[in-house]
């Protein structure tokens, strides 16, 4: 499945939705390509994995970056709804250290907060 990317803008935060794949060549270009775009417009950016079918090496290496841009901006990069397998290689090669995930429960909360 091709890697889709819908982005929404709110007032600090930026949220990229993601589904399909997320692997080495174009997919890993596009997707650093938009998260380095959503760090330097945003605060905050929050990114849902949730409907992400596979990632390889390339797409953590697009994450690893991107989180080092977000701090060395002091900004924020998060993720949202990891599923399993990438849970796993985030744990495995110790991103899970540098970048934040959020459960389900405080991704919910943190929406309450930003609507009100």
């Amino acid at each position: 499945m091709q890697l889709k990317l819908v982005q929404q803008m709110a007032t600090e935060s930026s949220y990229l939705t993601c589904s399909g794949t997320i692997v080495c060549g174009k997919e890993t270009t596009v997707f650093m390509e938009t998260l380095r775009e959503l760090i330097r417009g945003s605060r905050s950016v929050v990114v849902d994995l949730g409907s992400v079918t596979r990632m390889d090496c390339s797409g953590l290496g697009a994450l690893a970056l991107a989180a080092g841009e977000a701090r060395s901006r002091d900004k924020r990069l998060v993720l949202r709804r990891v599923p399993g397998c990438i849970r796993n290689m985030l744990r495995l090669t110790r991103l899970d250290s540098v970048i934040e995930i959020q459960e389900q429960a405080e991704a919910a909360r943190a929406d309450r907060e930003s609507a009100a």
